[in-house]
C-alpha cells in the first residue's frame, strides 16, 4: 500500500478515537473565603487575699475566703450595736457588731465581732467595762494618708464606746487588720482611747479633719479658765497602720464659751455618737 495512504488511514483513526472517547473535567473546588477570627480575651479579675499579696483568677466571682469560721454566738446572748462597711478595703462589706456574755457583764465579758463579706470573720474580747453603759459600734472614718499606698491600705477606723462615766464616754479605736480585729494603739503603746463628755466645769469631743495630706483624728479638751472663758487644747492623731501618732504640735487656746465639739464626734466619716 502505497506510504501516502498509509498516513491518510492513521489520521482518520485517530479522529475517530477522539471523538469516541468521552472527556473527563475535573470538578470546580470552590475555595472557601477565610473567616475573620476575633481574639477573645479571658479576663483575669485581680484580687487581693488577707495577707495583702494580689493573685488573679479567670474569674470575677469574687476574693476567696481564708480566714477563720466563727463560731456562732452562745444561746441566749444578743447583739448590743453592729454596723457594716467595708471595713478591710477589699469592696465587700463586713458587719461587726458588739455583745456581752452573761447577763451583768463584767470586764472582759463584752466582745467586738466582725463578719467578713468575703469569709470567715474575728472575736475580739474588750477589756473595758462599760457600766452602767454597753459597748457600742458607732461607726467608722478614714485615718491615715490621703493617697493609700496600695491594696488593702485603705482600712478604716472603726468607732466604738467602750467606757461610761457620770458626763463622759470613752471612745475607742479599731481597725481590720488581716484576718484580726484589733485595737490601735496610742502613741505611749497601750489601746488609744478618747473621752467624749461635757459639764459645767469640762468639755472633750472630737473632730476629724485631712491636715498635711492625712486624715486625722483632733481630740479637743476644754476647762473652764479660773479668770474666764475657757482653755482649749486641741491634738491631732494620725497613723496609717495600727499605732497612732502625734500629728503635729498640740495647740493652746482660750475661748469665751465652751468648743463646739465638747460633747460630740463632728466629721468622722459616717460616726454617730450613741449609746
Amino acid at each position: 500500500m502505497p506510504l501516502g495512504l498509509l498516513l491518510l488511514l492513521g489520521l482518520v483513526l485517530l479522529a475517530l478515537l477522539g471523538t469516541s472517547c468521552s472527556r473527563v473535567t475535573k470538578p470546580e473546588v470552590e475555595q472557601a473565603s477565610p473567616a475573620s477570627t476575633a481574639a477573645v480575651a479571658s479576663t483575669a479579675a485581680v484580687v487581693t487575699n488577707r495577707a495583702g499579696s494580689v493573685t488573679s483568677r479567670a474569674d470575677t466571682s469574687g476574693p476567696q475566703p481564708d480566714c477563720a469560721q466563727l463560731a456562732p454566738l452562745a444561746p441566749g446572748v444578743v447583739e448590743s450595736s453592729s454596723y457594716t462597711a467595708d471595713l478591710d478595703a477589699d469592696g465587700l462589706n463586713d458587719r461587726v457588731s458588739s455583745y456581752a456574755v452573761g447577763p451583768a457583764p463584767a470586764p472582759g465579758d463584752w466582745h467586738l465581732r466582725v463578719s467578713f463579706g468575703a469569709g470567715g470573720g474575728s472575736d475580739l474580747v474588750v477589756g473595758d467595762n462599760p457600766a452602767p453603759g454597753r459597748v457600742a459600734v458607732l461607726g467608722s472614718a478614714a485615718l491615715g494618708p490621703q493617697a493609700q499606698p496600695g491594696p488593702g491600705e485603705g482600712r478604716p477606723a472603726i468607732f466604738v464606746w467602750t467606757g461610761s462615766g457620770a458626763s463622759s464616754r470613752s471612745i475607742g479605736l479599731y481597725r481590720v487588720d488581716g484576718c484580726d480585729l484589733v485595737a490601735l494603739l496610742s502613741p505611749e503603746g497601750g489601746p488609744a482611747g478618747f473621752v467624749v463628755g461635757a459639764s459645767l466645769g469640762h468639755q472633750e469631743g472630737l473632730r476629724c479633719a485631712v491636715v498635711d495630706g492625712q486624715h486625722v483624728v483632733i481630740e479637743i479638751l476644754s476647762q473652764a479658765s479660773p479668770v474666764s472663758g475657757y482653755e482649749v487644747t486641741t491634738r491631732a492623731y494620725g497613723g496609717a497602720g495600727n499605732e497612732l501618732s502625734v500629728h503635729g504640735a498640740a495647740v493652746q487656746t482660750t475661748s469665751a464659751g465652751p468648743p463646739p465639739e465638747g460633747g460630740q464626734i463632728v466629721g468622722c466619716g459616717d460616726v454617730q455618737p450613741k449609746g
